[in-house]
Parts: C-alpha cells; sequence; structure tokens
C-alpha cells in the first residue's frame, strides 16, 4: 500500500504545478483593451541569443498595459505588436521583469500616430531594455 500511495503523491503534486503562462495568441499579455484603430503602434522585441522567456510588465502612467512571459522563439528576432488608443500630450512608461533589477522608466509624447519599440536584450545593454518611439512607420528587417 504505501508504495502506491507515494508515486501517487507524486504525481498529483506534479499536476498541480503551473508553469509560468506564455502569452497566448487571443490575448498577448494585454491587460486593457486593445484598439486596432488606435494612434500608438507598441512592439515589444527580444533580441536575445538565450534562451529565456523574461515576465515582462509594461505600465502606462502607472497603470498596467501589458503583462506576460514573453517566449523566446527558434529565430531571433521574436516581435509582439499591440494597438493603443492613447490621449495626446507626454505618457510615462514603466518596463519592469522579473530577470531584471533595475526596470526601465521613460516618457513618451504622442501628438499624432505614434510607433514605440520596446527592445530587450538589445545593443548595447543586452541584458536589459530599450525604449525608441517613431512619428513614422518603421520597418524591421
Amino acid at each position: 500500500m504505501r508504495r502506491r500511495f507515494i508515486p501517487t503523491l507524486l504525481l498529483v503534486a506534479l499536476c498541480t504545478l503551473r508553469a509560468p503562462a506564455a502569452l497566448s495568441s487571443g490575448t498577448n499579455g494585454l491587460l486593457v483593451p486593445e484598439v486596432a484603430t488606435g494612434n500608438v503602434v507598441f512592439y515589444i522585441t527580444l533580441q536575445s541569443a538565450k534562451p529565456e522567456s523574461p515576465r515582462i510588465t509594461v505600465s502606462l502612467d502607472g497603470t498596467p498595459v501589458i503583462s506576460g512571459v514573453f517566449p523566446v522563439g527558434e529565430h531571433h528576432p521574436n516581435y509582439v505588436e499591440y494597438h493603443f488608443d492613447w490621449s495626446p500630450g507626454v505618457h510615462r512608461l514603466a518596463v519592469r521583469s522579473d530577470n531584471m533589477a533595475t526596470p526601465l522608466e521613460s516618457t513618451v509624447n504622442v501628438t499624432a500616430k505614434h510607433w514605440v519599440v520596446l527592445y530587450y536584450g538589445y545593443a548595447p545593454n543586452r541584458r536589459g531594455f530599450s525604449l525608441h518611439s517613431f512619428d513614422e512607420p518603421i520597418r524591421f528587417e
């Protein structure tokens, strides 16, 4: 009886453990509604060559808008695209990750249609974040 109990208990314990939730194709970690015709196109791109899947949380003006584990695909880089409708003006973006001790904090001035790219693992800070914003559409090569 004891021999059957321990493997059964171990199986039950393993079944109740959860791996970090990776982004599903339905939500992509969104915590707020996406606006397909919005004035901001926001990209998160993993440029790291390491196989880590970081949990990333992006906050806009103190409110979390994206949070999820971003899997690194077989081919680099990996891009996730979001569409938002942000009011005109200066907005504060904060980016945090379990993999990094120091968060990224920056501002983005939205005057019209705007494109924002959050890089993870991009030179020169290969284990950190880098934020770039543009007033024109961007093209990834």
